[in-house]
């Protein structure tokens, strides 16, 4: 089993830390359980057990249940928390104007935006700030350019800048036109 741990502690690294499941019996669970890294058990989202000689079909009727639970509970922590930050005030912002404008200034540790929502996006030529407006930017007063989607703009930048995104259902950022960051500072 030790052979086992060091693979998926290789594995994990080498595929960029993706989520796992990890299928096995209740008696080798516990000792693997016990051989894994820290980085693995935080990678950990399910245990399951199947056949030793199971389909991939009934693998992935096991282990895809298991992924998406964990999918949605990252959802819905990540929306409460930026919603207990708009109420507060605090580090988190809704809307277009004011998530493009952070994202401008990489202050967004992570975005938030509704899968298929859209707000207008516009670009400085010359030092390349984003708003949800157009007109003269604030910073050279050069033209803002409308440049597409202002989500795929605030996701460019955000991802540039060295934050992270999530999509989030339709809906669970009422009232910020699908649009939402909680901010590093």
């Amino acid at each position: 089993l030790r052979a086992v741990a060091d693979q998926l502690d290789r594995s994990l690294r080498a595929l960029g830390r993706p989520q796992l499941v990890i299928l096995c019996g209740d008696e080798t669970r516990a000792e693997l359980a016990d051989l894994l890294s820290a980085e693995v058990v935080a990678a950990v989202v399910g245990w399951a057990q199947v056949e030793a000689h199971a389909s991939v079909g009934d693998i992935a009727a096991v282990a895809l249940p298991l992924l998406e639970a964990w999918r949605t509970a990252r959802e819905a922590e990540a929306v409460e928390r930026w919603r207990d930050e708009i109420g507060r005030n605090a580090r988190a912002v809704a809307g277009g104007p004011a998530t493009l404008e952070a994202a401008s200034d990489g202050r967004v540790e992570l975005l938030l935006f509704e899968e298929g929502a859209g707000t207008q996006g516009f670009l400085c030529s010359v030092c390349g700030r984003a708003s949800a407006e157009g007109g003269s930017c604030p910073l050279d007063d050069a033209v803002l350019e409308r440049c597409g989607d202002g989500i795929d703009l605030a996701l460019r930048l955000t991802l540039v800048r060295g934050g992270t995104a999530l999509a989030v259902p339709r809906g669970a950022l009422a009232g910020a036109d699908g649009i939402g960051a909680m901010l590093r500072f």
